[in-house]
């Protein structure tokens, strides 16, 4: 708090002195410390008068988010007079719910990093309004780095999305006019950056990425130009908010290409120019007949100069060029007094030349613009020189008093009589009225797009067709199914008229329909395909209302005037018609919308209605109830089993049936593999999502399907464009794949063929419908499981029993191998000091022992080695036995087995064990266990024999055989 509040608690104590103070001669001076201390209050109070009269909203909080000081800012953003509603509670409770998980994420970063910014939540004010802020935060730390308090600033952005949004929804909306018409349009923003284009800008400029929004002194001047073009008018639209034009001089390359701009301000809601609108001409071919003309002028000049004597002829020549020119030329003296007036001009201002010759030139300009002209004009004829100014705008006077908006060209040149301007003048009266009558359809733009119904539409199109075009009749027509009707007329009309889109009745509207262009009609008495809705009309203005590829309906015109309408009229409905196809497409939208959200009601309600009931039957008809909720009259259900067939008729559920159509069904029921291929690629054509929409259009379906299906009640003029024989079915499929039923329907409410985005709700569906069932075979599985439950536990006790007698067995065996190792490591030790003391005798008597001796000896070494072998069996028999599985072949065990014992030289050996089997097996075990029974075998063979040894693969395993030709073994 004492950071930024001067009043606030202090933990230094300040000598406060009085005003009166006198300082005292013997009173020592201020240390440091103190005057550093003075210092940073003085610093303390700057900051804080910083924090409160700063225009952005500041608060100051704990560690916890507690708000502990605020500025004004805050309080008037917040709507409240008094700190006390803000001080003390947490900031996150002016947050909107939908955004507090964000703000404690942020919140969490700005203490990691020290600060954040551009963060962007909804907040809330005192009476519960909501505002999107652009917020930044910072963390305050202690000497020792610790957080102690975070400062947030923040500012209202709703009004700047609110206008983005706009530009966006704007630019959206006139993009598909802009882009076709002949005329460049873009869109600067107040820093000269170009944030859109219209087809003929990017024509122009194709280079021009506006995803990066250039600069457009740059973008549009090749090279590019480092500052803002002097005649811009762009920048002063920007800076006055009013309309300005000019005509530019663009660079590309070594030419020089001359664009007429109009700019016009996009203003947000408190009247702050946010963007300009750019309307350019190419007006370079004009300009450079201007320029001819100029040379003409001069060319004319010197032919004076130097043919005097052929004066006349060459006067009559010129008189002859302009006087009958289509634009009016007036040439005026030095002293403003006008010395030529041409046909033209006497037709545009009512002087003949005889009235105006030798007048002064106010006599045709306006007494409000006089002095500028006057001030334009002795300034051009001052040059001396022959000179060509671009086309400026101003307003003419009439003989009969009237003004008018006129363009014109100055040329300014001399001869030896003196200093003269030439203008060359154009009535743009008729322009002037084509902007206003745009500018009117513009505005109901906007009303269109804000209707609430298709009447509204009508109504709205017609208001601004009389406003922008003036009519005896008009007409609003939309297709409805295969035929054009009036939905909305004006003047005097049959509105039952219904015209087919077949051309049998004819119609002007009906080719506009057909062709997708518009149709401009004279003189109706020549065209065959007039139809004569109110008589004597002479002139017909069709446009079709086109979103996308889909005719919406024709706007139609008629006027008693042949030749009443022109191109421009033309332009004006088709940008009018678009407008009323946009609003069309909305508010299709918006219905389509709000039909989704009942689906989805339904569909959730319906899901709750399965969930509630564990009987299969409730279930499936729960299904069936939604399909119809979702506009389908008749249903069928059927549940499959593993090879989709049908087991039982209580396995269809239909809804729009009758029971006699039901057994028909369960009579004529299609097999399982049926089923199988009609969910496989020969169908794959026919799917849209989940679904499978097989028109009875296509022949295949007609010869596949002739026969086993219920036909509809409906006929084919009661629906749009689904035939009812047309057929729709899908898989009831759960997530792994499987498939418990089949559902088909048929006769739609609203009589259209089904598409992607009507069937999505009930696709979604389908999957809770069949978890749904399969839940319900589930339960009832349960059920019957139960039943049984009583014997499955005393036979699971009687396993247990059995498994815990095998445990106390192996509990015994392991302390007889455990006491088995013990008895083993104490044998080992006597048996160690006789196998010594045997070789010591060997060593140290073998010359003194006779045979018998000896051969005891060798006995007592024998029984000592068979001893530790008997020991060693114990001591593994009591060690648990750990594999260590490795990949061989059975000859290589065998080979190291044997090459580990001495073969009797009276036995022959025969190791048949085959290479090419691949075992995997504890080799070192193995070894051993083939190394004792090859030993048995030698011990069974005392007066030799054959030992074979054989490896076959015995299925998935691989046996060995040994075969000997001892003895055997005894039956005992």
């Amino acid at each position: 708090m004492s950071a930024l509040h001067p009043e606030g608690n202090k933990t230094e104590t300040v000598d406060r002195k009085p005003k009166n103070y006198q300082p005292n001669p013997n009173e020592p001076l201020l240390t440091n410390t103190q005057r550093r201390l003075c210092k940073a209050i003085e610093n303390e109070k700057k900051l804080y008068n910083v924090f409160a009269a700063s225009p952005e909203a500041i608060i100051v909080t704990d560690q916890n988010g507690n708000i502990a000081e605020c500025n004004q800012a805050a309080l008037k953003i917040y709507n409240t007079a008094s700190k006390r509603e803000l001080i003390g509670k947490n900031a996150l409770d002016f947050v909107v719910e939908k955004d507090r998980d964000r703000s404690e994420e942020y919140l969490k970063k700005t203490l990691e990093q020290g600060s954040l910014k551009n963060i962007e939540l909804t907040l809330v004010t005192k009476n519960g309004g909501k505002y999107l802020a652009d917020l930044s935060a910072s963390a305050v730390k202690d000497a020792l780095g610790h957080p102690t308090a975070f400062v947030v600033i923040w500012r209202d952005i709703t009004d700047r999305r609110q206008t983005e949004r706009a530009l966006v929804e704007s630019e959206e909306r006139y993009r598909s006019v802009v882009d076709n018409i002949g005329i460049g349009v873009s869109v600067i923003s107040p820093r000269m950056e170009i944030l859109t284009l219209n087809m003929k800008m990017k024509e122009w400029f194709p280079n021009i990425d506006t995803s990066k929004k250039p600069l457009c002194y740059k973008a549009f001047n090749d090279p590019p130009r480092n500052g803002i073009c002097t005649y811009c008018p762009t920048s002063k639209t920007l800076r006055d908010g009013q309309v300005h034009a000019s005509v530019t001089n663009t660079l590309k390359g070594k030419e020089v290409i001359n664009y007429r701009v109009v700019a016009s301000p996009v203003k947000d809601k408190n009247g702050r120019v946010v963007a300009a609108i750019e309307m350019v001409e190419d007006v370079s071919q004009r300009l450079r007949l201007e320029k001819q003309l100029a040379r003409y002028a001069k060319h004319l000049k010197e032919l004076v100069e130097e043919r005097a004597q052929r004066l006349r002829a060459s006067e009559e020549s010129f008189r002859s060029v302009v006087d009958y020119a289509s634009e009016a030329i007036v040439t005026i003296d030095s002293n403003l007094r006008i010395v030529f007036w041409n046909k033209a001009a006497e037709k545009l201002f009512g002087y003949s030349s005889r009235e105006i010759l030798g007048k002064p030139v106010a006599k045709v300009v306006p007494r409000e613009s006089r002095e500028r002209h006057y001030a334009r004009m002795k300034r051009w004829l001052s040059s001396g020189k022959l000179r060509t100014e671009r086309a400026i705008e101003a307003y003419g006077l009439k003989k009969d008093g009237t003004d008018f908006p006129q363009e014109i060209s100055y040329s300014s040149w001399a001869t030896t009589k003196g200093s003269f301007l030439t203008a060359i003048i154009r009535d743009t009266t008729e322009r002037k009225c084509y902007e206003k009558r745009l500018r009117a359809v513009s505005l109901y733009e906007g009303k269109l797009n804000s209707a609430m119904n298709l009447h509204q539409i009508y109504d709205l199109t017609l208001d601004a067709m009389e406003q922008a075009l003036g009519f005896e009749h008009a007409e609003f027509l939309v297709v409805d199914k295969n035929a054009l009707r009036v939905a909305s007329a004006r003047g005097n009309c049959d509105p039952f008229v219904v015209l087919p889109l077949d051309g049998s009745k004819g119609g002007i509207t009906v080719r506009a329909a057909n062709t997708r262009e518009p149709v401009l009609s004279s003189d109706l008495k020549k065209e065959r395909d007039y139809y004569e809705d109110v008589p004597h009309m002479n002139s017909e203005l069709a446009v079709p209302i086109i979103v996308g590829d889909c005719l919406l309906g024709v706007l139609n015109v008629e006027s008693i005037r042949p030749n009443a309408f022109d191109e421009k009229d033309l332009l004006l409905l088709q940008i009018l018609a678009s407008h009323a196809a946009t609003a069309m497409d909305n508010l299709k939208k918006m219905e389509e919308i709000e039909k989704r959200s009942r689906h989805l009601t339904l569909l959730m309600k319906s899901s709750v209605e399965m969930i509630h009931s564990a009987n299969l039957k409730m279930r499936l008809q729960a299904i069936l109830d939604a399909i119809n909720g979702l506009g389908w009259r008749r249903a069928v259900l059927s549940v499959r089993g593993e090879n989709l067939d049908i087991l039982s008729p209580d396995d269809i559920v239909t809804a729009g049936l009758t029971d006699e159509e039901r057994k028909y069904l369960w009579a004529h029921k299609k097999s399982g593999r049926e089923w199988r291929e009609r969910f496989g690629q020969d169908f794959e054509r026919f799917k849209i999502g989940e679904f499978y929409y097989l028109p009875w259009s296509d022949p295949w379906v007609r010869k596949s399907f002739s026969a086993g299906t219920v036909s509809s009640h409906l006929k084919p003029d009661e629906m749009v464009d689904w035939d009812p024989e047309d057929l729709l079915y899908a898989p009831l499929r759960l997530a792994d794949g499987r498939i418990l039923g089949v559902v088909s329907m048929d006769d739609p409410v609203d009589g259209r063929r089904p598409t992607k985005e009507s069937l999505a709700p009930l696709e979604m569906f389908l999957y809770q419908a069949a978890v749904a069932i399969e839940n319900a075979r589930l339960l009832q599985r349960l059920k019957e499981y139960s039943v049984h439950l009583e014997e499955k536990i005393e036979e699971r006790t009687r396993q247990l029993r059995n498994m815990q007698m095998q445990l106390l067995k192996s509990e015994r065996l392991a302390a007889i191998g455990e006491l088995a190792g013990m008895i083993g490591h104490d044998l080992r030790n006597p048996l160690t000091g006789i196998a010594g003391a045997t070789y010591y005798l060997k060593t140290r008597l073998s010359s003194n022992l006779d045979e018998k001796s000896r051969e005891m000896l060798e006995i007592i070494g024998k029984d000592v080695e068979y001893s530790n072998k008997i020991i060693n069996d114990l001591l593994e028999y009591s060690r648990e036995i750990k594999l260590d599985f490795k990949e061989t072949n059975p000859y290589s065990i065998l080979r190291d087995a044997l090459s580990s014992l001495e073969t009797p030289a009276n036995i022959h050996l025969l190791n048949e064990a085959r290479k090419d089997l691949r075992i995997k097996v504890d080799v070192d075990k193995m070894q051993r266990v083939f190394m004792n029974i090859i030993k048995n075998a030698f011990d069974a063979m005392p007066r030799g024999g054959v030992l074979a040894i054989k490896s076959e693969k015995t299925g998935g395993d691989v046996s060995f055989s040994f075969n000997d030709t001892g003895v055997g073994m005894s039956k005992a």
